[in-house]
């Protein structure tokens, strides 16, 4: 059964979201594990593909936010950000789960966000009320991008769908 649409924000504070597709419910967001190797924090790819285990048989499809780093962006950002959005590309392909990828600029246009972290908190809040109290404070804005991400995504596959 693979009726689950997986929303992910790849950065290390960012976080994994299930959206069930026929119904659109938020079925659960956990936060993206983390190794804390001083001074970077990475993506804990062995604690992703645990999750990955339990729910990989009900995903039908997974929505990744496009990352890369910037000419002029610091290489150990650049490193960082090139890690967790290869590591995640990698473990999501590995469980031979569809991989669908979204640029920043398309799911946020197509959610009503802006770069403000805070718009995406309460976009969330808007489309999920039920759910809010999950990313009620500003260091859970990945949380809330993570569920943007996968509402985007079953807009994407029931907009096919419908094609």
């Amino acid at each position: 059964m693979t009726s689950l649409v997986l929303g992910i924000d790849p950065d290390a504070f960012g976080a994994l979201a299930f959206v069930d597709r026929e119904t659109g419910v938020l079925v659960d967001v956990l936060d993206m594990p983390q190794l804390d190797l001083k001074p970077a924090r990475l993506v804990d790819v062995q604690q992703v593909a645990s999750i990955l285990d339990e729910w990989s048989e009900r995903i039908g499809f997974a929505f990744i936010e496009k990352a890369w780093a910037r000419p002029t962006d610091p290489p150990s950002y650049a490193f960082r950000i090139g890690h967790n959005y290869g590591s995640l590309v990698g473990v999501v392909a590995a469980h031979f789960i569809k991989i669908r990828f979204a640029s920043p600029q398309a799911w946020k246009k197509a959610v009503g966000c802006t770069a403000d972290k805070d718009t995406s908190r309460a976009r969330a809040s808007a489309m999920f009320p039920a759910e809010c109290a999950r990313w009620r404070f500003k260091k859970h804005h990945g949380r809330a991008e993570a569920v943007l991400i996968a509402a985007y995504g079953r807009g994407e596959l029931l907009r096919k769908a419908a094609a």
